[in-house]
């Protein structure tokens, strides 16, 4: 069994590890980080990168010993249903879903936010790059 201290250790080293990825995929090419581009535009509630380094950089292990006892009321799902579906057998499916997670704990609050992106549509978003000389600051 490790120590508290050395939880401690463990846990900050993680989370150094954490931010060092996320400032390196800060500095990619904006192709190469679509998937965080199409994730903001599903999910209207999801933070950027640099929001979630803010948060973490003030993030302590007595914060997370914290967190931990009550990681049941602060989780979320996220559903991204795409393929030959119409849009009600999507919504079907996801309220299946959600069923079976109220089965399972009877308090859970369901917030769904909808985005239908549609065929044949082209969708112009950008990101802020750390670096101002890149060109490459958006994707299409």
């Amino acid at each position: 069994m490790f120590s508290l201290h050395d939880q401690e250790k463990i846990f900050n080293n993680k989370k150094d590890a954490l931010l060092k990825s996320y400032d390196n995929s800060l500095k990619s090419e904006a192709y190469r980080r679509k998937d965080e581009f199409l994730s903001l535009v599903i999910n209207p509630n999801r933070c950027e990168i640099s929001e979630l380094m803010k948060e973490c950089k003030d993030f302590t292990y007595k914060d997370y010993e914290n967190m931990k006892r009550d990681w049941l009321k602060n989780v979320s799902t996220e559903w991204l249903v795409y393929g030959h579906l119409d849009e009600k057998s999507a919504r079907d499916l996801v309220e299946d879903c959600e069923g079976y997670i109220k089965e399972q704990k009877s308090d859970v609050e369901i917030v769904r936010n909808y985005v239908m992106l549609k065929s044949g549509t082209i969708n112009e978003y950008s990101i802020s790059h750390p670096n101002d000389d890149n060109q490459n600051s958006t994707a299409v």
